[in-house]
């Protein structure tokens, strides 16, 4: 009996002490202990096609890591230009980032390929109020990036330069994000209509949302 309340009163210690274990106490295997905490509510990561983790560390700070854990690079982005959409990543693992006044390009390594001022429709940068849709930013197989200018417009940026604008006709806005699709053409909803514009900026195709019957 004895042997037995001995097992009994060691499961239960094993078992309190594993329900009183959580992530910091786990060792590391030598990298950082983790990747860098998002403060000040941003929370965004992307992953590029060599297996590199971008994260923001800060408003103004990007943070790259190796899949080995090793600091990749950081990028400083320039001061009272706070970032306003998650970043993301194309084929050829350019990241872009979009500010509050600028495209910014970054290589593989980090270090900037080039930035855009953008000609944004002169209203307010995403908020807590805004729609989520304001400035949502998508990339292209070509690595064109596509940034949605508040609720009607799309501007797209290919190599440094802005190559084309597109506008829903009014009343129209977007309720979702553009998406990017494997042909070059960006998608585009509304509380109405799917909207599909080409790789040249043109509208391919629309078709209305109908309501099942």
């Amino acid at each position: 009996m004895s042997f037995a309340r001995s097992r009994l009163s060691t499961c239960i210690l094993v078992c309190f002490a594993l329900s009183a274990c959580d992530e910091s106490d786990l060792p590391d295997n030598g990298g950082p202990p983790a990747y860098p905490s998002a403060r000040h509510g941003l929370r965004d990561l992307v992953v590029t096609p060599g297996s590199t983790v971008i994260a923001l560390s800060a408003p103004d700070l990007l943070v790259a890591y190796k899949d080995d854990q090793r600091l990749a690079w950081t990028h400083r982005l320039p001061p009272n230009q706070p970032v306003i959409a998650a970043p993301v990543v194309s084929a050829d693992s350019t990241t872009f980032v979009l500010t509050a006044r600028q495209l910014r390009a970054l290589a593989p390594n980090g270090e900037l390929k080039y930035s855009v001022t953008l000609p944004f429709d002169g209203q307010k940068p995403a908020s807590k109020s805004s729609s989520p849709v304001r400035h949502s930013l998508v990339v292209l197989p070509d690595s064109s990036a596509v940034v949605a200018d508040g609720e009607r417009t799309l501007i797209c940026v290919r190599g440094g330069k802005i190559v084309w604008r597109h506008a829903l006709p009014a009343p129209a806005k977007m309720t979702a994000r553009p998406v990017a699709g494997p042909n070059g053409s960006v998608y585009v909803r509304t509380s109405a209509w799917i909207y599909c514009v080409g790789h040249q900026g043109a509208l391919r195709w629309r078709v209305p949302l109908r309501s099942p019957r």
